[in-house]
């Protein structure tokens, strides 16, 4: 994949990222744009699949490529083309974390959501390292929790959405052996549960957050300013759910265009001045009574 398609593919997709992208070295930001393309094509395998059952074949066929480094699969080829190398093991876990996604999904608890918020996600923050030339093991760590925390934000953005994919990601520990149908026609009882587990799970991903932020000294000063941005404006989803519960109910919660670029103005200057970002802002304590009131 040429990096013209990569860019235009994380322009179209990722608006985050490439946003984020734009403050990276050009060659950095290339390697980064065809890692992004290629998780993406991962991803929508298994999202977009009219056949479960094909896209587990597909996927199949990946791995056993990507195992034995077999450039005359395209996929595989592209892969082994981004420079510096990439570490093929986290892109194998990525690819079983995305099977786990062709079956109905239901997590049971929240040591089995975070397991999956690495597979899927960890793992890219892992294979960034590698672009962005991170090899110390604490660096590596703090970049696969932040991976997490942006995963547990998309689980709490895309409630609906998960179920109407036949998934369940808020763990039943957290609310019940709820299905998935239930949550899309849910009652009053159904939707303080949601909320409250929605609730939980950003705080949860609060310390996601903190602790990816503990990965930025590792960067150099182009890097940290991007991952900074990508970092506090993917949070940004977060703190608006958070502030508005009942937004789960009516779609996507996306930040808005000005927003995006008045929070990458903010994190350059903090940067530049060495203020920290995340973890600076808390969210407030809501009660169940509070969650109750509001329906």
């Amino acid at each position: 994949m040429s990096a013209t398609k990569a860019h235009e593919s994380l322009r179209k997709y990722g608006r985050t990222f490439h946003l984020a992208s734009l403050f990276l070295n050009p060659l950095v930001a290339d390697s980064a744009a065809k890692l992004y393309a290629l998780c993406r094509e991962v991803d929508d395998i298994a999202d977009l699949a009219t056949s479960k059952h094909d896209a587990r074949e597909r996927l199949d066929r990946l791995l056993v490529a990507l195992h034995g480094r077999d450039k005359h699969c395209l996929f595989v080829n592209q892969f082994f083309s981004i420079t510096p190398d990439i570490q093929s093991c986290y892109m194998v876990e990525l690819f079983q974390g995305v099977q786990r996604d062709l079956g109905p999904v239901r997590i049971t608890s929240q040591d089995e959501l975070l397991h999956y918020a690495y597979e899927v996600a960890g793992t890219v923050g892992l294979m960034m390292c590698d672009v962005l030339r991170v090899s110390d093991p604490q660096g590596r760590r703090f970049a696969a929790d932040l991976g997490i925390a942006m995963q547990l934000t998309n689980i709490a953005r895309d409630v609906l959405e998960d179920a109407d994919a036949d998934r369940r990601y808020l763990p039943s520990d957290w609310v019940g052996s709820i299905d998935p149908q239930d949550i899309l026609r849910a009652d009053s009882t159904t939707k303080l549960s949601i909320d409250l587990g929605v609730q939980r799970l950003l705080v949860l991903a609060e310390s996601f957050y903190a602790s990816g932020s503990r990965g930025f000294q590792f960067l150099d000063l182009r890097s940290r300013i991007a991952i900074r941005i990508a970092a506090r404006v993917y949070r940004e989803i977060g703190l608006q759910v958070y502030a508005s519960p009942e937004s789960i109910w009516h779609g996507r919660t996306t930040v808005s265009t000005a927003r995006k670029w008045a929070l990458a103005g903010r994190e350059v200057i903090n940067t530049l001045l060495s203020i920290p970002s995340i973890g600076t802002i808390q969210y407030p304590a809501r009660s169940t009574s509070d969650q109750i009131e509001s329906h």
